[in-house]
């Protein structure tokens, strides 16, 4: 028979709902879609390409700006024009040194610098697929970085993600989250008051405009 210390204590639903949560809330098109989430945990963005999923990161990274440090993985794009535009179309060079950004990482060379003291507390990887995570590094840097919210960006083939990893990462992930047409779409254990973040709107008319024209001719 299990000790008395082994077993798991049962609490209340008042207890539970007193226990202090180290939590973000969000403001703008992010509060409209997920409000207010842990501070702490991992999160995926994903959609088809040309959708928007750059300009979505971008803009939940300068909103993470205003909590700690961004460290930015653009694995994907480089430092190319399209992610200079990305830049600047979101202000990125306001939150100044609270957004960092790398063109080339390792798993080994990110795992040494988020093991350093003062690291970056909010980590984009752009994406799953370049930067070839499988799911035990998923697991890995879960487990050994709780302190710190991973964000990652992933393709997607139809409605799913791309790749038998990103698929299984996306059934752990706390936040999930979709990008299609240039607006995004909670699909996790976050909502906001709408659940929608218009990220890009002229992309967003532009694309749901015509996708409504062409259903009314049908």
């Amino acid at each position: 028979m299990p000790s008395k210390d082994s077993r798991s204590r049962s609490l209340s639903a008042s207890s539970i709902l007193s226990i202090r949560r180290n939590t973000i809330t969000l403001d703008g098109e992010w509060g409209q879609c997920l409000g207010t989430i842990d501070r702490h945990g991992t999160a995926m963005l994903f959609g088809p390409s040309g959708s928007g999923k750059s300009n979505a990161a971008m803009a939940l990274a300068k909103e993470l700006t205003a909590f700690g440090t961004v460290l930015f993985l653009s694995l994907e794009e480089g430092f190319s024009v399209s992610f200079q535009n990305t830049l600047r179309r979101h202000g990125m060079i306001e939150c100044g040194t609270r957004f960092q950004a790398l063109d080339k990482c390792s798993k080994e060379e990110l795992n040494t610098r988020l093991f350093k003291k003062g690291s970056a507390e909010f980590i984009f990887i752009d994406s799953i697929q370049a930067f070839k995570m499988r799911i035990r590094d998923y697991e890995f840097l879960k487990a050994q970085y709780p302190n710190k919210l991973i964000i990652l960006i992933s393709r997607a083939k139809g409605k799913e993600p791309w790749g038998d990893a990103a698929k299984e990462i996306l059934y752990d992930v706390g936040i999930k989250i979709w990008v299609e047409g240039g607006v995004a779409s909670t699909r996790g254990r976050f909502f906001g008051p709408t659940g929608k973040a218009v990220i890009w709107p002229d992309k967003a008319f532009d694309y749901y405009g015509k996708l409504t024209s062409n259903e009314g001719d049908e």
